[in-house]
This record gives C-alpha cells, sequence and structure tokens, in this order.
C-alpha cells in the first residue's frame, strides 16, 4: 500500500490491492467526530448546566441543594467511621481466634458464626 498523498484538501489513497480507494475529503472529518459524538452525554450536559443554572438563580434551590450538600457529607462522614468501626471489630475478632486461649477462640468464633449467619437485612 503506497503512503498517503494530499492533493488541494483532499486525501487521496493509493492503490491497494489491485484497486483503487474512492478520494474522500479532509474537510468532511469534522463531520465524522460530529457522528462518533455521543448525544446522551450532550443531553446530561444541557440538564446539568439548567439545573445548576436554577440552583445558581432561585433561593429556593439554593436551599434545598445546600441542605442535600450536607445530607451527602453526613453520609460519608457515617461511612468513614463504620468502615474503619467494623475494621478494628474484625481485627481484634481475628487477633482472639489466633490466641491460644480457648475461651476466647471459642468466644470469636461464636460471635463469628453469628454474625455470618444472621442476614445483613436483620442486622441493620
Amino acid at each position: 500500500m503506497k503512503n498517503v498523498e494530499k492533493d488541494r484538501g483532499f486525501a487521496m489513497v493509493a492503490q491497494s490491492a489491485g484497486g483503487t480507494l474512492p478520494q474522500v475529503e479532509a474537510r468532511h472529518a469534522p463531520f465524522r467526530l460530529l457522528a462518533r459524538l455521543p448525544y446522551w452525554l450532550l443531553f446530561a450536559l444541557l440538564i446539568a448546566f439548567v439545573l445548576l443554572w436554577n440552583i445558581s438563580t432561585d433561593d429556593t434551590y439554593t436551599l434545598i441543594f445546600n441542605a442535600v450538600v450536607a445530607g451527602v457529607g453526613m453520609t460519608l462522614l457515617v461511612t468513614i467511621i463504620a468502615y474503619a468501626g467494623a475494621l478494628l471489630v474484625g481485627l481484634v475478632v481475628e487477633l482472639l481466634r489466633w490466641t491460644g486461649n480457648r475461651f476466647l477462640v471459642e468466644a470469636a468464633t461464636f460471635y463469628v458464626e453469628i454474625i455470618r449467619g444472621v442476614p445483613m437485612l436483620v442486622l441493620l
């Protein structure tokens, strides 16, 4: 296959495998990019822009948005604290299972079996 030659805005492809390919105009390249653009993303960005515009111009939406942001922040804080607590409890229980004391090993094993056996929804 020969190299691509350029002639006054046209990209010409030379012969390949016994035939020739039609000339493709270089100025159509932006339209090919536009055809591959995900329109759902443009629609989502438009909706986000409209929502942000409403939030920034309307006092009621601003109040609601601030409450939602505070709620999300509190949720993330509680999640981090719960994760750290569960990690600490799990580590302590596992260390108890490694001790040589039979009573501690049996107590830790009982706790693990109860926690594993009860469905998560019941624990919540």
